[in-house]
């Protein structure tokens, strides 16, 4: 798999570079699936502007704030002459909830961790004007980051990953000089802060796909899956503890075991069994259940996974039992398009990430879903 990524070129149009990669040299990949073209891909997908648009448009649009009728004038002869008030705006709507992004497989965290480092420039958030008001506006146009995997190392991986591009997406506060009351000047000293334009981490957590989630509580999500048709997808089980203190047999035991186990999980990482697609399909079938109103996903599929079936399949509500009966009114709510794509090379690994929606349901101007 890792040779036949190391070939392909992509056509997507390539990410600004003031959005650099984020750095994954404390991954060990003899663990953790290692950032290649499908994780790029991915970079580039959602820092286009085709897609930072949709994000922008779908978290954070409002319309121009609603007039206020004028007031009724007063009556002749209630002896008040002061004029009447003109007509006036209604207040700005609230903000709505932050977007909650969740990365599934998270690998090495490269994305996420892209994904929070540079939420701002893809959300357009972080555009306050510097002043108290502004602040409380960054404040509400915050975006929270997660990630889930069921290897444990990708899980520690994700979290050193998000942390290192964090800080250097941290910009210095300037000094600011201020007059104390005996009329000294003094500074505040110069300290590094995240940037208003980074998202919030909460962490990751080890589980089974989207198990650990509740229902309706993901904005955007994230998944690069396992999509390497094979024979079948290994079975991971933790190894059970030693039962007694380790001996030299027991050691050479346990690192048998460790080393099986490892294998294993790193074999999640791109067996997809049938077609590529079993471990996709139980992803899929689940987003009804976890995406928001507002929510959408982002899938990765190459030629095999058989893109274009894989989105008539979501249009008719296949994957979570919609075909064939059902909510018809629901069901044509769902849709799917490609939104980045490795090109036109030849072969089964050709790459392409589809994003997920309902069509009509975003934020309302009371900063609530439909």
């Amino acid at each position: 798999m890792y040779v036949l990524l190391t070939y392909l070129r992509h056509s997507t149009p390539t990410r600004p570079p003031m959005l650099p990669t984020p750095d994954t040299s404390h991954v060990a990949y003899e663990r953790v699936y290692e950032p290649a073209e499908d994780s790029f891909l991915f970079l580039d997908t959602l820092s286009s502007a085709s897609e930072t648009a949709f994000l922008r448009d779908r978290f954070f649009s409002a319309g121009p704030p609603t007039p206020t009728p004028a007031p009724a004038p007063a009556p002749a002869g209630d002896g008040d002459d002061r004029p009447s008030l003109p007509p006036s705006q209604s207040p700005p709507p609230p903000p709505p909830p932050p977007p909650f992004v969740v990365e599934i497989g998270p690998g090495s965290g490269v994305v996420i961790a892209f994904a929070n480092a540079h939420a701002g420039t893809l959300f357009g958030t972080g555009t306050g004007t510097g002043t108290e008001a502004g602040a409380r506006q960054q404040q509400q146009q915050q975006i929270l980051t997660a990630a889930i995997d069921v290897n444990v190392h990708a899980c520690r991986a994700t979290g050193e990953t998000v942390r290192k591009a964090a800080a250097a997406a941290a910009t210095p506060i300037e000094r600011d000089t201020i007059r104390a009351r005996d009329g000294a000047d003094e500074q505040r000293a110069t300290t590094t802060t995240s940037s208003s334009s980074s998202g919030t981490w909460l962490g990751t957590a080890q589980g089974d796909l989207t198990a650990p989630l509740r229902d309706g509580c993901v904005d955007v999500l994230i998944f690069n899956p396992p999509y390497v048709p094979t024979a079948e997808i290994p079975m991971h089980s933790p190894p059970p503890p030693p039962l007694s203190p380790p001996d030299a047999d027991t050691e050479a035991s346990t690192s048998a075991s460790t080393f099986e186990t490892d294998s294993r999980l790193l074999a999640l990482s791109w067996a997809g069994g049938r077609d590529g697609m079993e471990t996709t399909e139980r992803l899929l079938a689940d987003l009804p259940r976890v995406l928001s109103a507002r929510g959408c996903a982002y899938v990765l599929l190459c030629a095999q996974n058989r893109p274009e079936e894989v989105k008539r399949r979501v249009v008719a509500g296949e994957y979570w039992g919609g075909g064939g009966g059902g909510d018809d009114a629901s069901r044509r709510s769902w849709r799917a398009e490609t939104v980045g794509s490795s090109g036109k090379t030849a072969g089964w690994e050709k790459l392409q990430i589809i994003r997920i929606w309902r069509e009509g349901e975003g934020r309302r101007s009371d900063g609530r879903t439909d």
